[in-house]
């Protein structure tokens, strides 16, 4: 779930700080969950934390949003992509089990339409909340799903998908997402492997 990108070795060692910024967070939020503690608010960075991040780091925390799903039999909560944006919506690419608390249960098999499903909420990394609307879901029981909601802000930025021909083993690669309810989470790691995909 998330944006990724390669880092530069200055770009590398701000990732790393925010690394480890995120893992304490998680330890404590893993803390609040084990004692039965509410949660805290899920709050996006501030311009400041932004303004420290690389670059590419930046856009991708831009780009990025919070999805709260809400259904009959509990709640889904999870990361989505800005892929685009144009007449005053973005346009979300997220993991269906994000959007459909149904989807974990039945893998796609239950024959409901994207129209039946509760309105995700969407949170920006500006702090603000719009209602969501589910446009599509991917066939054969693939695991995708893409949104649309309200956004007319230029802090809210589109990930750069552009695919990199020249990746190579051992780069340096970041991720940034809400896992678990973390909100604008990073972390960092290396490309351990490629694979090629037949059209």
């Amino acid at each position: 779930d998330g944006a990724t990108g390669s880092l530069t070795r200055p770009e590398q060692v701000a990732a790393e700080a925010a690394a480890d910024a995120a893992a304490k967070a998680a330890a404590k939020a893993a803390a609040r969950r084990n004692s039965g503690e509410e949660p805290s608010i899920v709050k996006p960075p501030s311009e400041e934390d932004l303004d420290r991040q690389p670059p590419a780091i930046q856009r991708a925390m831009r780009a990025n949003v919070r999805l709260l799903a809400r259904g009959p039999n509990g709640s889904s909560v999870g990361s989505g992509v800005v892929i685009e944006r144009r007449s005053g919506s973005a346009y979300i690419i997220t993991n269906r089990h994000v959007v459909d608390p149904l989807y974990a249960s039945s893998r796609g098999a239950q024959g409901y339409k994207v129209s039946q499903l509760p309105s995700p909420k969407v949170m920006f990394v500006t702090g603000s909340e719009e209602p969501g609307k589910i446009l599509w879901f991917a066939p054969d029981n693939v695991d995708l799903a893409v949104v649309r909601a309200f956004c007319d802000s230029d802090d809210v930025e589109v990930a750069d998908c552009a695919e990199d021909p020249n990746v190579t083993i051992g780069e340096n690669v970041f991720a940034v997402g809400n896992p678990h309810g973390i909100g604008w989470s990073l972390t960092k790691g290396t490309v351990s492997g490629l694979r090629q995909h037949e059209t």
